[in-house]
C-alpha cells in the first residue's frame, strides 16, 4: 500500500470515528498525560493531518473530511492547553460528555449543583444557616456546624442532605473531641492501663502517683507526645505541691 492510499484510509477512518472521540483521543493522548504533552501532540497531529497536505491528493471530499478532523484537533488543543478548562473538561468527560460546548457546560453545572451539598437548601431561611454550617465544616468547627444544621432543619425538617450531614458533623465533632481529650491519648492497651490511672491521679491531685503512672505508660509508648507533655505538667504540679508542704510542715488536716 502506497503512502497516498494509506493517508486516504486513515482520514476516512478517523472521520468516521469523530463523533465517538474525546479530545484526548483526537490528540492520541492519555487523559492523565502531563500538561506539556498537549501542545506537543497538537503540533504533531495538526502537521500530520493538515488539510493542505491532504489537498495534494486531489480529492475534494477527502479534504473536507480533513478539515473536520483539523477543526476538532484545534478544538481539543484550545480546551486542554488551559489547565482550568482541562479540569472542567475532565469533569464533563466523566459524565460522558465529549465536547466542551455551552450546553455541555450548563448540563455539568446543573449536575454539579445537584450533587454539591452547598446547594442542598431550598428554603431561604434554611439556606442562611446551611451556608454557615458548610463554612463551619470547612473550618473544622464541627460543634458550630452541628448547631447551624439543626437551625436549618427547623425550616426543612425532611431534607435528606441535612440529615446526612448532621450525622456526619456529629461524628466529626466526637472524633475531634476525642483527639483533643488526653483521656484517649493511649493507643497501646498496656499503656492505656497506666494512662487511665494517671488521669485519675491528676483529677485526685495525686501528682506523685500521676508522674509514676505516666512513666509506666511511656514504657509502652515512648514517643507519645501527649504522654511527654503531661509528664512535664504532672512534674510541675508535684513540685508545686511539695513547695506548699514545705511551707506548712506542721499543718494538720481537719477531719
Amino acid at each position: 500500500m502506497d503512502a497516498k492510499e494509506r493517508i486516504k484510509i486513515e482520514v476516512e477512518t478517523l472521520h468516521g470515528l469523530l463523533p465517538e472521540l474525546d479530545y484526548y483521543k483526537v490528540l492520541q493522548l492519555d487523559p492523565s498525560c502531563e500538561q506539556h504533552r498537549i501542545d506537543e501532540a497538537h503540533k504533531e497531529e495538526s502537521r500530520r493531518l493538515h488539510p493542505d497536505r491532504i489537498a495534494s491528493l486531489g480529492d475534494s471530499e477527502l479534504k473536507a473530511m480533513a478539515n473536520d478532523i483539523f477543526q476538532l484537533i484545534n478544538e481539543a488543543n484550545a480546551t486542554l492547553k488551559d489547565p482550568e478548562q482541562r479540569t472542567q473538561y475532565d469533569a464533563l468527560l466523566e459524565m460522558g460528555v465529549l465536547r466542551m460546548t455551552e450546553d455541555a457546560m450548563a448540563t455539568a453545572q446543573e449536575a454539579k449543583k445537584a450533587n454539591d451539598p452547598e446547594f442542598a437548601a431550598t428554603d431561604p431561611k434554611a439556606e442562611k444557616y446551611w451556608k454557615l454550617a458548610m463554612q463551619d465544616w470547612k473550618d473544622a468547627n464541627y460543634g458550630a456546624c452541628v448547631m447551624n444544621i439543626q437551625f436549618a432543619m427547623n425550616f426543612e425538617r425532611d431534607n435528606e442532605v441535612f440529615k446526612e450531614w448532621l450525622e456526619k458533623a456529629k461524628e466529626a465533632r466526637a472524633e475531634a473531641k476525642k483527639a483533643n481529650d488526653p483521656e484517649f491519648a493511649a493507643t497501646d492497651p498496656k499503656a492505656e492501663k497506666y494512662w487511665k490511672l494517671a488521669m485519675q491521679d491528676w483529677k485526685d491531685a495525686n501528682y506523685g502517683a500521676c508522674v509514676m503512672n505516666i512513666q509506666f505508660a511511656m514504657n509502652f509508648e515512648r514517643d507519645n507526645e501527649v504522654f511527654k507533655e503531661w509528664l512535664e505538667k504532672a512534674k510541675e504540679a508535684r513540685a508545686e505541691a511539695d513547695k506548699k508542704k514545705e511551707k506548712n510542715p506542721y499543718k494538720l488536716r481537719i477531719m
